[in-house]
């Protein structure tokens, strides 16, 4: 199949996938509502007439939540966060049959306490599917793999794929490189996330350099104003100022060859800019928009692991990344600063103090 045939599957595809997410999330609010109203009227011994009716909504409520996890698993959120959600729609159906033909007497009002919230939390865990499939990236089918390439048994790869890869690649590839600089490393270091990467990657041993034009130290070391300045290169960067600054980061990194850029973020927006992001992969950089290099080994600890997985099924972390250009990736360790432009000023006039980045005025 040709790349414009290709783009055409996968736009149908997309869009299909879109009515169908888009359907079962108005059937689970709609027959949510309706469901836990009637199973009130129920609860009270007045309205047994609606028990049919009731059971209805349910299985019209639980079926919604499953389609929502198919659309998902297909759109690759994480297998964690569809099981999780497919087991709360199986407790729904047990609970709800043994409310019914089970339990009665003393034990009767527990489980209907217990059929009211696994209902509740059904409604919930579809809400939370629909919230991902909706920030992801448009859905399409799991893409192929770029002509040449190998799977883990050393299988070739078909021709014509999208050249991504996982997380944990796109981390390894990253955390390779021993010359990083980190933009946004402020003078004030509590509360910055860019200090705190700063100090692990100085602590693994990596040749790590500061950058903010308005200081000359920070953590104890000489600190530069732009990527430029720094002695000898480097070969990737951690971007962690605001998102306005990061487009004119990556612009720079672009001007000397560095293949490989990190934005972080834990929550909200962090450092990610969705611009910077298209234009880094645009030419060839293989840009990790979300998470931090510290929630992966060489650099990783137990608590950034345990947020990596909620960063990933929050969307905060991306699952996986454009590969970039094998070309230019760690290209940057051989540059001086003779070879850069007039930098721009990385911290865009802004900065970001919390989790998602550092830097200072």
């Amino acid at each position: 199949m040709n790349t414009t045939a290709r783009d055409r599957h996968h736009t149908a595809w997309s869009a299909r996938v879109t009515v169908v997410a888009a359907a079962a999330r108005v059937a689970l609010i709609g027959s949510g509502v309706l469901t836990l109203l009637l199973g009130l009227l129920v609860w009270t011994g007045r309205a047994d007439w609606l028990i049919g009716i009731h059971g209805g909504l349910a299985f019209v409520l639980v079926f919604s939540l499953w389609t929502l996890a198919v659309v998902a698993v297909a759109s690759r959120v994480s297998i964690a966060v569809v099981g999780s959600a497919v087991a709360w729609g199986l407790a729904a159906v047990v609970l709800g049959g043994a409310q019914e033909d089970l339990l009665t007497g003393g034990w009767h009002w527990t489980i209907q306490v217990l059929h009211l919230l696994v209902g509740v939390g059904v409604i919930g865990w579809g809400l939370v599917l629909s919230r991902l499939l909706h920030q992801g990236r448009p859905m399409q089918p799991r893409p192929t793999r770029p002509a040449g390439s190998t799977t883990r048994d050393g299988r070739a790869g078909r021709a014509g794929g999208a050249g991504t890869v996982g997380q944990r690649e796109a981390a390894a590839r990253f955390l390779a490189v021993k010359r990083v600089a980190v933009t946004g490393v402020s003078r004030t270091p509590a509360g910055h996330g860019a200090n705190a990467v700063y100090q692990r990657l100085r602590e693994r041993g990596y040749d790590v350099f500061a950058v903010n034009p308005n200081a000359e130290r920070v953590e104890g070391d000489p600190c530069y104003p732009d990527l430029g300045s720094i002695p000898g290169g480097v070969g990737a960067v951690v971007i962690g100022t605001s998102p306005a600054a990061a487009p004119a980061t990556v612009e720079q990194c672009v001007e000397l060859g560095i293949g490989l850029v990190w934005m972080h973020r834990l929550y909200g927006a962090g450092s990610v800019s969705d611009d910077a992001t298209r234009y880094g992969r645009d030419h060839g950089v293989m840009v990790i928009d979300g998470g931090c290099p510290l929630m992966f080994d060489p650099t990783g600890d137990p608590g950034h692991q345990l947020l990596r997985r909620m960063a990933t099924a929050t969307g905060k972390a991306p699952r996986r990344v454009e590969a970039g250009a094998e070309a230019i990736t760690g290209g940057g360790p051989g540059q001086g600063p003779g070879q850069a432009s007039q930098a721009p000023d990385l911290t865009g006039g802004q900065v970001d103090r919390g989790p998602g980045g550092g830097g200072d005025r």
